[in-house]
């Protein structure tokens, strides 16, 4: 099994973030016409009642994830996670971190690593290890998967891009850092995170590509979270309007 390339400068990185929306052709389409990000069809296999399409972002990916049908999404907890988000209008439901020794997490965290599978555009399946953070933390902790290089990883599969992204570079959210840190343990300094005081779960994430920084964010004011890296020429911002509707509470 061949080692993933950021393994040699840090124990983990960042993986990909799951957004819940409406439409996953309406998003999809959006974010290849306005920031030239391709992604392709990929449904999470063995969960009925899902559709989604992956974005490959250079290192690391965006998972977006629609309700196809209600009551099959319902019946597990990925899809009755899809559909609370998106009632209350969060898009930004849920991040991974990735490492190539998920033993030392499994020992860490006292959980069993479960076997997952995502489909590939070719049809093929990729596979993964799993530590799950559970729902009660509302987004804020990361799950920890090991993937099967063998098999390839979402990251890596050839789409369309009209710009060359370098990878997610960075994600804004509310959570306790000390939570964060018995989880995580000292890796959760080689993260590239901004915590928002008073907020709970994601806020936004940051893919660099080679035209500029976009940023996906979960509404919560009029204005638009700042991009977080300096010396950027130009910056897009995506609010997607499809994935939120204003609500009196971001709490989810």
């Amino acid at each position: 099994m061949s080692v993933h390339p950021l393994a040699t400068v840090a124990p983990v990185w960042i993986d990909h973030v799951v957004m819940a929306v409406k439409d996953v052709g309406a998003t999809a389409t959006r974010l290849a016409a306005e920031h030239g990000l391709g992604s392709y069809r990929a449904h999470p296999a063995g969960l009925s009642g899902l559709v989604g399409r992956i974005v490959p972002c250079g290192s690391g990916y965006l998972h977006l994830l629609a309700v196809e049908d209600a009551a099959d999404a319902a019946a597990h907890a990925l899809g009755s996670a899809v559909l609370g988000a998106v009632e209350v209008g969060r898009c930004l439901l849920s991040w991974a971190v990735a490492t190539d020794n998920i033993d030392a997490f499994v020992s860490r965290t006292g959980r069993r690593a479960a076997v997952e599978e995502v489909t590939g555009p070719n049809g093929a399946s990729l596979r993964r290890l799993v530590v799950g953070a559970g729902p009660a933390v509302g987004g804020a902790v990361p799950a920890i998967v090991c993937w099967d290089k063998d098999r390839g990883h979402p990251e890596h599969q050839r789409v369309d891009h009209r710009v060359d992204p370098v990878g997610i570079t960075s994600i804004d959210l509310g959570a306790d850092f000390g939570l964060l840190r018995s989880w995580l343990g000292p890796a959760v300094h080689d993260l590239p995170l901004k915590l928002i005081p008073g907020y709970r779960g994601l806020r936004a994430v940051t893919v660099a590509t080679s035209i500029a920084d976009v940023v996906v964010a979960n509404r919560d004011g009029d204005e638009a979270p700042p991009v977080n890296r300096e010396g950027r020429a130009t910056a897009s911002t995506v609010l997607l309007p499809d994935c939120y509707r204003r609500v009196g509470s971001l709490e989810a």
